[in-house]
């Protein structure tokens, strides 16, 4: 199941910046289909890579929800960039206990 989730993630972010929207989309419906009790943090930052907002904090809430241990690297991932900006990400850090800056 991991390698499935890897390959689909990959995919999904290649064919992305490869503006192949159609090939992208299919791969993220199957990395949310198969495997996402296994990774809700990779699928959101795929969600967040793409700009997709909504659906990246999501992932992230469902990602804290099952305790997915990626969850704590959060701060540091440069995936994530675009959500700092977002209302939505320091409540989420303060739920981890994590410090906003």
């Amino acid at each position: 199941m991991a390698l499935s989730l890897d390959r689909n993630s990959g995919l999904a972010i290649v064919y992305y910046a490869l503006g192949r929207k159609a090939d992208s989309d299919a791969a993220l419906s199957r990395a949310e289909r198969d495997v996402a009790t296994q990774g809700p943090f990779t699928i959101a930052s795929i969600h967040a890579i793409r700009g997709e907002a909504n659906a990246a904090f999501h992932w992230l809430e469902r990602a804290y929800a099952e305790k997915d241990y990626s969850l704590q690297y959060i701060k540091g991932d440069r995936r994530f960039r675009a959500l700092q900006k977002d209302a939505r990400y320091k409540p989420l850090l303060q739920k981890m206990n994590l410090p906003p800056e």
